[in-house]
This record gives structure tokens, C-alpha cells and sequence, in this order.
């Protein structure tokens, strides 16, 4: 919902959650620079019922109340999360992708706004996670037909055509 990183929701502090205003600030992000990430929907309200009941500094904290600092912190949450919702094998990680890939993908969006959104300085990172699906390709293939009269005509009387004896002319026209 976010396609934030787990360092970054491992750090995030509810000073950093704009419940108002419905945005995250991410200040402290792998790439130096920080961003914000709008709210909305399930996510906000989630966030607004959590914020009722926590006395964390931390957004996300173990039931003692200390923030999942490591790696290895998150994982026998993760695993009984992943159990209770019928998942059999998932990446943190995962999900970041996902983002990322939906949005470009599925949803259109530009580059520029899903770099805001994942934080990627770079387009050379973000599209190792927006590879690009058969499917997707496919579609885009067939859009292009709209804009192309493809006819075929007779060549029999000329000399070193193709094999057959036939040529394919391609017109580009406007509707």
C-alpha cells in the first residue's frame, strides 16, 4: 500500500505519520533522500486505530514495545502474519515489488511518480522491479492495430521477391 522498504517501516515514528493530512514522511530512507508517501483508505484507518492504542515513539513494535530494529526482528511475526492470512511462501519484500510492478504495469503510472512514490533515485532500479509481463506486451502489440492497414497484393510479375511471391505493405492511417 505504501511500497516502502522494511528498513523504513522498521524506523517509522508516529512523528513521521501525518493522520490530518493523510501523509508518511519517510525521513530516513536508503537512498538519503526522504519523501512523502500519501494515505488513504484501509491504510489510514488502520494507522488512525493503532495510533489510539500505542505508547511507542515506533509505529510498528514488538509487544514489549521495542521497534523491530534488525532483519531478523520481523520474522516470527512475519511468519504467523503470513500463516493466519493462508500465504504459504511470501517475501517481505514481495510486496514492494508488487507495488511497484502494479503500478507501472497494471495501472499506467509514470516512472517519474512511481519513483517519488518507492523512493528509487534511479530508473535503471526501479525497472529490475517493473519487469515488464508477457501479457502487458501482448496488449500493447495489439493496441497498434488501430493505427496499421495491413494488405497484401499479387507481386507475380516481379522478380527477386520473396519466396511466395508476395510482399506485405503496411499503411499507417488516422482514424
Amino acid at each position: 500500500m505504501t511500497g516502502m522498504r522494511r528498513s523504513e517501516i522498521a524506523r517509522l515514528k508516529w512523528n513521521e505519520v501525518d493522520l490530518e493530512d493523510s501523509y508518511i514522511h519517510v525521513l530516513e530512507t536508503k537512498n538519503g533522500e526522504s519523501r512523502t508517501i500519501p494515505l488513504g483508505g484501509a491504510l489510514l484507518d488502520a494507522l488512525s486505530n493503532m495510533k489510539k492504542d500505542t505508547r511507542s515513539e515506533f509505529v510498528f513494535n514488538s509487544h514489549d514495545g521495542t521497534p523491530y530494529s534488525s532483519s531478523t526482528s520481523w520474522k516470527r511475526t512475519w511468519s504467523t502474519t503470513l500463516k493466519l492470512a493462508g500465504i504459504e511462501k511470501c517475501r517481505f519484500h514481495d510486496f514492494r515489488h508488487t507495488f511497484v510492478s502494479n503500478l507501472i504495469v497494471n495501472e499506467k503510472e509514470d516512472f517519474a511518480t512511481v519513483m517519488a512514490l518507492s523512493g528509487h533515485k534511479d530508473i535503471s532500479m526501479l525497472k529490475r522491479y517493473s519487469h515488464t509481463q508477457e501479457e502487458a506486451k501482448r496488449a500493447a502489440i495489439e493496441k497498434l492495430k488501430k493505427h496499421l492497414k495491413i494488405s497484401t497484393m499479387d507481386t507475380k510479375a516481379e522478380k527477386d521477391l520473396h519466396e511466395d511471391n508476395s510482399v506485405v505493405v503496411i499503411n499507417s492511417h488516422k482514424h
